[in-house]
């Protein structure tokens, strides 16, 4: 199965954010080992991915995905070092930066209104081979490594045209449904940039400052009151 990265379906309302934001969380990545093995701690934890891990032609990366009603969580590892620096020096500088000061966090978002052309935060143009011709990622510029991934896709590839074909991988023995909350912590987010001010002060994503990045996604609102924290295989802290 080929799966579209960085990346009106069925159940696939928005993260809740204030009704004028344009901008809505689509999906969040980690980024993982090589064949990320630690898909398998997700596993354990009663989340079902999907089987076949995706290779993403001219950038030099592959992921594995696990999907969820309204977003889905992306394991992104390194692929083919000299093609991802070939694609874009600063998205390799993240991705090889992972444990000496770069975010191994990437937050994706959509557009609220499709139609809306405005991004409300400065971004700059990314292509690559496996994207349809003439779209493009926006991705905020300005940020420091430090800081989570923003990025903007084109309608295309918005969670809420995808989730129907992936409604298959949404039954999880876990019984989790949706993504209700995403926090991200790490050194440095206290002072965040233009960017990461906007999700944070918009509810689409909570930022703390902290000594190690750290995700934390809530699902269903917490209602089960179980936590799964899966660190030191993943950066992950799982409420449901």
């Amino acid at each position: 199965m080929i799966r579209i990265l960085l990346i009106a379906g069925i159940l696939a309302t928005p993260i809740a954010a204030p009704a004028q934001v344009r901008l809505a969380a689509d999906h969040v990545f980690l980024v993982a080992s090589a064949g990320a093995p630690e898909a398998q701690s997700l596993q354990r934890a009663g989340f079902s991915r999907e089987p076949e891990a995706a290779k993403h032609e001219g950038q030099g990366t592959a992921s594995v995905f696990f999907s969820f009603e309204n977003a889905y969580l992306e394991l992104i590892w390194i692929d083919d070092a000299d093609e991802l620096r070939a694609a874009d020096t600063d998205l390799a500088a993240r991705f090889e930066g992972v444990g000496r000061g770069a975010s191994p966090v990437g937050i994706g978002l959509h557009r609220v209104h499709p139609e809306d052309p405005t991004v409300p935060f400065p971004t700059r143009s990314y292509t690559a081979d496996w994207m349809k011709p003439g779209s493009e990622i926006l991705l905020a510029d300005g940020q420091p490594l430090s800081e989570p991934a923003l990025f903007v896709v084109p309608g295309y590839m918005a969670w809420p045209e995808l989730s129907r074909s992936y409604s298959e991988f949404m039954d999880h023995p876990n019984g989790v449904a949706r993504i209700t909350s995403i926090r991200v912590s790490g050194p440095g987010l206290g002072n965040p940039s233009a960017s990461l001010d906007y999700v944070n002060q918009n509810a689409i994503v909570e930022v703390f400052d902290a000594p190690q990045p750290l995700l934390e996604l809530e699902f269903d609102d917490g209602r089960g009151g179980h936590q799964v924290d899966l660190r030191p295989d993943l950066p992950l802290l799982i409420r449901h």
